[in-house]
C-alpha cells in the first residue's frame, strides 16, 4: 500500500528503505507536508477554518483536509483543489464538540503527504474566555496582557479593574489589543483585574480569572527578603525577625520571609523598595529558577540596590553568571575548614566578628566559635571593589586575601555579595556593616519622629504613634524610632510626647532603646 507508507513516520522510513524498495519508492514520489496548521473557530457555533502553508514540493493538486472527533481518527478526507490553495472552512459542526484536523499534500500522481500535526478546536456561538491573563508590574505602571482570540467573529476586549477581588467594575471598553498599560495607579495599592472577549453580535464571553499587581514605586526603604531556611540546625523564623528587625531597625523597611525556591519572587514584592537584602544565611545549596534572577536583574535595571548574603549563595550564583556578569567576578571556592571568625573591611566597610552566642543558639557549637563552608571570590572586573576578606582564626595568610564580600556599580544599579552569613555576625558590627551599605544606596534613616516615614513631623505621625500604641499597628520603621521618649518602652508617653510636641511645640521626639 503505497499510500499507507507514505503517511509513515519519517524516521522510521528511512530504516524500511534498507531493505524494502518498494518503500524507497514511496519515498521518492510522496509530496512534503504541509506546515503552519492553525485552526479558527468561526464564531457560529458550527464552522471552523484551517489555515497552512502549501507543500513546497512540484505538481501538487490539491490537499486532504481530514476531520474527526478522536485525535488521529478522521472520516473520509475533503479534497481541495489547487496547488496554492491554503484554508478550507469545515461546517456543518456541532457547537461544543470539540473537532481535530490534518491536512495533507497531494501531488499528480495521486500520492500523499505524511499528515501534518493535527490542530485541534471546538466551535462556539459565545466567545471564549481570555486565557494567560497577567498582570505585570513595572515603574509607575501595570501592563495587563492575554492571549488572542481564536474567534474570526471577534470584535474587541473588555477590561475590568477593582481594588478588591469581589468588587471589579467595567474600566477600559474597548480594547482593541492583547494587552493594556494602566497608568493611572497609585503607588502601595493593589490593583485587580479581569478580561471579557466580545464578538461582533456583541457576544460575551463570561471574565477571565483574575490577576493582580501593585505598580512599582521603589521608594519604601530596604525590603529584608529572607531566603534562611529553618530546618534542623537553623534559626527559626521568630529568631531571624528579630535578628533582622533589630539590625534594619533605624531604616524604613519590610521583611518577606521566603519559603519557596521553586516560586519565583513577586514583582509586586520587590517594586516598593529602593534595596533589597537577599538573604540566605544557611549552608545549604538551594538552587534558584532561572526566573529569580531575571526578576533581579529587572530590579537592578531600575537603578536600585541589591546586596546578596549567603554561605553556598556564591555557588548558585556563579552556576547562573550573576557573578560573572552583575559582580565582576568569577571563580568561587569554598573554605570547608571552620577557619573564619568574621571577615576584614575595606573601602570604608569595619571589620566584623561571628557572634559565637547565635552559633551555639542554632546548633553550630561543634565548630568552636567559627564557621566552615565560607565561600572566597576573585574579583576580575576593574570596578569590583572588595569590600570585605576572608578573617582566618588561625591568621592564614593566604586566606586572608581572599574576598568575601564584592560591591560594584553596574551603571544602572548597585549591587553587592557577601558570603559571611549576616544573621551570625556581631550585632553591633552588622549595624555599621547596614549603615555603610545604607549610605553607598542612599538610604537615609528617617528623623526621630517621622513615624508615618514622609519626610515630616506632623499629624500623621501622631495618628501612627496612637495606632501601635492602642491598636497594636506595628511600626514603619521601627520600635526603637517609636519610643520618642527614650524609656525604653513604647507606650501612652510617647503618644502624649508626639501630640505635645506637633501641637504644642513640647519636647522633641528622640530615638529610643526599644
Amino acid at each position: 500500500d503505497i499510500d499507507l507508507i507514505s503517511r509513515m513516520d519519517m524516521p522510521y522510513l528511512t530504516n524500511v528503505t534498507k531493505t524494502m524498495g518498494l518503500a524507497a519508492y514511496a519515498v521518492s514520489v510522496a509530496p512534503s507536508p504541509v506546515s503552519g496548521l492553525t485552526l479558527w473557530d468561526v464564531g457560529d457555533g458550527n464552522r471552523l477554518r484551517v489555515d497552512w502553508t502549501p507543500s513546497a514540493s512540484p505538481n501538487i493538486v490539491g490537499y486532504n483536509v481530514l476531520v474527526g472527533t478522536t485525535s488521529g481518527v478522521y472520516g473520509s478526507p475533503t479534497f481541495v483543489p489547487g496547488s496554492t490553495t491554503d484554508s478550507y472552512e469545515v461546517s456543518g459542526l456541532s457547537e461544543g464538540v470539540t473537532y481535530y484536523v490534518a491536512v495533507t499534500a497531494v501531488n499528480s500522481n495521486g500520492f500523499a503527504s505524511i499528515v501534518a500535526p493535527e490542530v485541534s478546536q471546538m466551535p462556539l456561538n459565545i466567545p471564549r474566555v481570555p486565557t494567560s491573563v497577567f498582570a505585570d508590574v513595572e515603574l509607575g505602571r501595570l501592563v495587563v496582557s492575554w492571549d488572542p482570540a481564536v474567534e474570526l467573529d471577534f470584535d474587541h476586549y473588555v477590561l475590568y479593574r477593582g481594588l478588591d477581588s469581589l468588587s471589579l467594575s467595567e474600566y477600559v471598553n474597548p480594547v482593541v489589543g492583547t494587552e493594556y498599560s494602566d497608568v493611572s495607579v497609585l503607588g502601595s495599592t493593589r490593583y485587580y483585574y479581569s478580561v471579557e472577549s466580545v464578538d461582533g453580535d456583541l457576544n460575551a464571553s463570561a471574565m477571565s480569572p483574575i490577576v493582580s499587581g501593585i505598580p512599582a514605586t521603589f521608594d519604601q526603604g530596604i525590603l529584608i527578603m529572607d531566603l534562611t531556611g529553618t530546618g534542623t540546625g537553623n534559626p527559626t523564623d521568630e529568631q531571624q525577625w528579630d535578628v533582622y528587625n533589630a539590625m534594619f531597625g533605624g531604616y524604613q523597611h519590610g521583611y518577606y520571609k521566603y519559603d519557596d525556591y521553586n516560586d519565583p519572587v513577586d514583582k509586586s514584592e520587590l517594586g516598593q523598595y529602593g534595596t533589597v537584602f537577599w538573604i540566605d544565611d544557611d549552608y545549604r545549596w538551594e538552587h534558584w529558577t532561572a526566573d529569580q534572577f531575571a526578576k533581579l536583574d529587572w530590579y537592578t535595571a531600575y537603578g536600585n540596590g541589591l546586596v546578596v548574603t549567603g554561605w553556598l549563595t556564591a555557588q548558585e550564583l556563579y552556576s547562573a553568571d550573576l557573578l560573572h556578569d552583575d559582580l565582576g567576578c568569577d571563580d568561587p571556592v569554598r573554605i570547608s575548614e571552620a577557619d573564619c571568625v568574621g571577615g576584614i573591611g575595606e573601602n570604608g566597610f569595619p571589620n566584623v566578628v561571628l557572634d559565637t552566642a547565635k552559633l551555639a543558639a542554632t546548633g553550630y557549637s561543634f565548630w568552636g566559635g567559627n564557621i566552615g563552608y565560607v565561600w572566597t571570590l576573585v574579583p576580575t572586573a576593574p570596578d569590583a571593589e572588595v569590600i570585605y576578606r576572608y578573617d582566618s582564626g588561625t591568621d592564614n595568610a593566604g586566606r586572608e586575601a581572599s574576598a568575601v564580600g564584592v560591591r560594584r556599580n553596574t551603571g544602572y544599579g548597585k549591587v553587592a555579595f557577601l558570603s559571611l552569613p549576616l544573621y551570625y555576625i556581631r550585632q553591633s558590627d552588622a549595624l555599621s556593616l547596614i549603615a555603610q551599605f545604607a549610605s553607598w544606596f542612599g538610604e537615609a534613616p528617617p528623623a526621630p519622629g517621622d513615624l508615618y516615614v514622609d519626610g515630616a513631623i506632623d499629624i500623621l505621625d501622631v495618628v501612627t504613634i496612637i495606632d501601635i500604641v492602642f491598636a497594636g499597628q506595628p511600626p514603619n520603621t521601627s520600635y526603637a524610632h517609636c519610643d520618642v521618649n527614650a524609656d525604653c518602652t513604647v507606650n501612652v508617653l510617647d503618644a502624649v510626647l508626639m501630640i505635645d510636641f506637633v501641637f504644642r511645640g513640647g519636647t522633641p521626639p528622640v530615638l529610643g532603646c526599644a
